[in-house]
């Protein structure tokens, strides 16, 4: 995750934002008048909607729910934040069945209020960085809102970012970045949208349809669940959602936030010479924000630490090449010698980046049980006011990624107390920090030549099985280059994802998702992983 360094003002200048001043859950404000109803193509226009009971109204009882809304009713417009399909009306497709949706695409339909965003200012973010985030005072839902600037690291997990999020209700909170996810709706989505009755606007279920002007107007067509096939299916404003936190880690795991999306590539802010980082190695994935990365490294290096361009230059995770390029098969892998030109080897190591990721520096890394640090910090560490306090790194630890059970964030599988003792280094692969899913067991890679051996040496998932604990690990470009082992002595075989399963022998077939799986959770997994259904 990005430091709070990267902010445009110190986090102790900016001012503090007011506290929440209710517990119940924000009513949409008042929208301005809508605009003129637009007639749909081939259809008469609906009459307006009673909301509390269900009839077509016209004429002189428009007034009556005028009254009762507090706000002008227009023939043929909506009394509320969205529009509408009733079944009772002859004018609208009620072919909706238990199985799912309508069965035919329904009509452009009008929808009440504008659907324009809250723009984010100028400054590090993207204009218009939308985002649900949990509020502090109302922490069972997710609410809609738009980043504004950054505001301080979490106090709870400090290696954390909060940031401020205008809410569209018109309050504001300080967030961490990991309680936030995108805000871009999918089918399938469950939600909860807004219904006024008798004066007071309640949240009921519902679930998305369709999205085809989300992009556009962030709009989008929902059916409320409650009522099982019978219930209404409307246009609601995204505005006016909100998600429970049970749906968010369900279905929202990968529209996570990322620190990425809110900050431009920029360089650190650098100390003087010193010895911070002194006896310390390290690793660093942060190839799409080159700007940032070679800040970085030079902050490294000036606080007396080692970066490594590559994990070649520590372990050797390599094979031999036979069949006149065809094959390769793996060697033992090897501890290289630790030393730069003119420095000391390092006695502890670490991997830094912003956030999980799946780049080949921090997977192997994982595999090895080298710990993957925020770069907080490392910045933490060297910039702050007084440099002889100490900052645990244990604090910055990141997720290894997405438990595939769960759906959750997965924790790294490392022995913290192993990294604790500084002469252990040497025996990262003798007695391993980690345990290894894959001890003992042979490996079959097939696929393409840049997939398994590019510039010939191993590619990145053969070095991974391999520092996962696999006892053999043979690369071939199809099943009759195999060597005399014999494909039946193999225990899995392996393909890129996207191509079909290779089945040989008694080896299990398997893709490199399946390996990462693994990796994420830190077991040898079943064949295939179960689907979870969100």
């Amino acid at each position: 995750m990005d430091p709070v360094e990267l902010a445009p003002d110190p986090a102790s200048e900016l001012e503090p934002e007011p506290e929440p001043q209710e517990d119940a859950e924000p009513e949409p404000q008042p929208q301005p008048e809508p605009p003129a109803p637009r007639p749909r193509v081939g259809r008469r226009r609906a009459a307006t909607v009673n909301i509390k009971s269900k009839r077509s109204v016209s004429g002189t009882a428009q007034k009556k729910v005028a009254k009762k809304f507090s706000r002008p009713v227009q023939a043929g417009a909506s009394t509320g934040p969205l529009t509408r399909k009733r079944k009772s009306d002859p004018d609208v497709e009620s072919s909706r069945t238990s199985e799912g949706p309508h069965t035919s695409a329904p009509p452009k339909k009008r929808y009440r209020g504008s659907a324009t965003t809250t723009p984010a200012p100028s400054g590090p973010f993207p204009l218009s960085t939308r985002v649900l985030a949990r509020r502090s005072r109302k922490s069972n839902f997710y609410f809609p809102g738009t980043v504004t600037v950054i505001a301080s690291p979490s106090e709870s997990i400090p290696a954390l970012v909060s940031f401020t999020v205008h809410f569209d209700d018109g309050s504001e909170e300080d967030v961490d970045v990991e309680h936030m996810r995108q805000f871009e709706l999918e089918p399938q989505d469950l939600v909860f949208v807004p219904r006024r009755n008798k004066g007071k606007t309640t949240y009921r279920p519902a679930q998305v349809l369709e999205v085809d002007r989300w992009k556009e107007a962030e709009v989008a067509e929902v059916h409320e669940t409650e009522e099982g096939p019978d219930g209404d299916d409307y246009d609601v404003e995204g505005r006016f959602m909100k998600v429970s936190e049970e749906n968010i880690l369900k279905q929202w795991y990968e529209r996570c936030v990322s620190t990425r999306t809110l900050y431009r590539d920029k360089d650190f802010e650098q100390p003087p010479a010193n010895r911070l980082l002194a006896g310390m190695g390290f690793m660093v994935t942060l190839a799409d924000l080159p700007k940032s990365k070679q800040s970085l490294v030079q902050l490294i290096e000036t606080s007396g630490g080692v970066v490594y361009s590559d994990w070649s230059a520590i372990v050797s995770l390599t094979g031999v090449m036979e069949a006149a390029g065809k094959r390769m098969t793996g060697k033992i892998p090897e501890m290289r010698t630790l030393k730069e030109s003119r420095k000391a080897a390092p006695k502890s190591l670490f991997c830094l980046t912003d956030e999980p990721r799946t780049t080949p520096k921090y997977l192997l890394a994982l595999a090895l049980g080298v710990p993957c640090l925020s770069i907080d910090w490392v910045l933490e560490r060297v910039l702050q006011d007084d440099p002889a306090s100490h900052v645990d790194w244990q604090a910055y630890v990141l997720p290894a990624g997405q438990n595939p059970v769960t759906r959750l964030a997965a924790s790294q599988g490392f022995d913290r107390a192993w990294w604790r003792d500084h002469d252990n280094l040497p025996k990262l692969l003798s007695h391993p920090p980690i345990l290894k899913p894959f001890a003992g067991k042979a490996f079959l890679c097939i696929g393409s030549p840049d997939f398994l051996f590019p510039k010939k040496e191993f590619g990145t998932f053969p070095k991974l099985i391999l520092a996962m604990g696999a006892s053999y690990v043979q690369a071939a470009v199809d099943v009759s280059r195999v060597s005399n082992r014999g494909a039946q002595k193999f225990d899995y075989i392996v393909v890129d994802d996207g191509e079909e399963l290779v089945s040989y022998g008694d080896a299990a077939a398997v893709n490199v998702s399946w390996i990462k799986k693994c990796l994420f959770t830190g077991v040898e997994g079943p064949t295939p992983w179960p689907d979870r259904e969100a």
